[in-house]
């Protein structure tokens, strides 16, 4: 049923010129002054204090859904082998998702875009734009991306991402962040009464080891489900590790790939008023398993479909409550240092959010499982019952892989900018951001 294990889509090809290209531009940015990086006095660059422990009080949960998708051509995202070439067409809408959950003490908001990354800048603008008057703290404000490869691309002015996606286009940028704030208003204005779970299962037939034969893989797939008060589903958010590259670098129309697939098809079984919003995980060398089909639109919608009857069978034994302890703990960490990471930031946004008794680490890149599967562990040891990983959070670093990946090389291992040493730093950084409560009502 399945297709058979391929070298993964990354346009190998392609990818000595791209590398080429970005040593290029390290040359050019060698020249600039480089980012200041946090001191030990600097507001961030310490974890983001977190608020007393909130009392018991009734939860309420809000979705909202903006459409993005622009009506002219434009340079697609992910594949390098593009080159910033320009869209034909429109077959799928790309979307910005947005869930708010209140409790009556604090309340977060996370704001999923169909997009092949964001980076730091896109969340402080639209943090600017909707923080004070949501009532949304720093730390409990979450931006990831589906990791999309055929959306929009000339969203940033980093030369080394441009590269590969197109040069800026601030018509677009503008576009996706007026779009991001209304979803995420839109989810604010929508907070109703509602019930909360966080369950895991294991679903290792959906995704595959790209870079090796047989290789590890995250087979966790975990959902947020939200419920009525009467305990009907109302919504769902899917978290799992796998490339939406079911659709080539050939591809030049504009898709959402298989997360807007997952998501048209959880919204059926959903009903009317019914959302879903997919998140990433450590998908850095994982590859979805999409059946075989007549062409490749055809296998993103089968995909979709069997992750998201996967997702269905999650949620339902997943239990929900109608209250939810949440926190949010944000610090700005310092990166390792290596002769590729002149083009990069020197520091970036580490974050953790716990709601109830779960823990969600937001990566601010592409995480490989050799980092993914021992930072689940170290997180778990610390008490919560499940770990969600979140990548394309916050922001986009590349790849983050194992010193043993980094040795072997290979397309993820060219595209960690940082080293072997980034686990290392990342499981530092995350074992002091991390301070778990045990949830009262559990």
């Amino acid at each position: 049923m399945f297709q058979k294990p391929a070298a993964p889509r990354t346009c190998a090809r392609a990818a000595a010129r791209v590398l080429t290209h970005l040593l290029l531009a390290a040359l050019l940015v060698a020249f600039l002054p480089p980012p200041r990086a946090a001191r030990a006095g600097d507001p961030a660059a310490a974890p983001a204090a977190a608020a007393p422990a909130t009392a018991r009080s009734a939860l309420r949960v809000g979705f909202g859904v903006a459409d993005f998708t622009p009506d002219y051509p434009i340079p697609l995202g992910g594949y390098g082998n593009r080159l910033g070439k320009l869209s034909t067409g429109v077959h799928d809408p790309v979307r910005a998702r947005a869930v708010v959950i209140a409790n009556g003490e604090r309340k977060i908001a996370w704001v999923i875009l169909d997009l092949i990354g964001v980076i730091k800048s896109v969340r402080r603008d639209l943090l600017a734009r909707v923080g004070t008057d949501l009532g949304l703290a720093r730390e409990n404000f979450i931006l990831s991306a589906t990791h999309d490869h055929s959306g929009p691309g000339g969203l940033t002015r980093q030369l080394h991402w441009q590269i590969a996606m197109g040069p800026f286009d601030p018509a677009l940028y503008a576009l996706v962040l007026a779009r991001a704030e209304a979803a995420v208003r839109a989810a604010d204005a929508d907070l109703a009464p509602a019930r909360l779970g966080i369950g895991v299962g294991s679903v290792p037939h959906l995704n595959r080891n790209r870079r090796i034969h047989g290789g590890p893989i995250d087979p966790q797939l975990a959902v947020l489900r939200v419920d009525r008060p009467d305990g009907t589903p109302r919504g769902i958010l899917v978290n799992y590790a796998a490339h939406p590259t079911i659709l080539g670098g050939e591809n030049m129309r504009i898709s959402a790939d298989f997360p807007g697939a997952l998501c048209d098809a959880l919204e059926a079984r959903l009903g009317p008023g019914g959302h879903a919003l997919f998140a990433q995980a450590d998908e850095g060398d994982q590859s979805p398993r999409a059946p075989d089909a007549p062409d490749d639109f055809a296998r993103v919608k089968a995909y979709g479909e069997l992750l998201a009857a996967e997702a269905w069978k999650v949620a339902q034994a997943t239990p929900t409550a109608d209250t939810a302890f949440l926190k949010g703990a944000l610090a700005e960490v310092e990166l390792p240092r290596t002769p590729k990471s002149i083009i990069m930031p020197r520091t970036t946004l580490l974050q953790t959010v716990q709601i109830q008794d779960s823990v969600l680490a937001m990566i601010p890149g592409e995480m490989c499982v050799g980092l993914g599967l021992p930072l689940r562990a170290q997180l778990a040891a610390r008490g919560p019952a499940h770990v969600l990983l979140v990548g394309l959070a916050n922001d986009h670093l590349g790849y983050f892989t194992s010193p043993e990946m980094s040795r072997t090389g290979g397309y993820e291992a060219d595209m960690n900018f940082f080293g072997p040493e980034i686990g290392a730093t990342f499981a530092r950084a995350f074992a002091k951001l991390l301070v778990y409560e045990e949830p009262w009502g559990m």
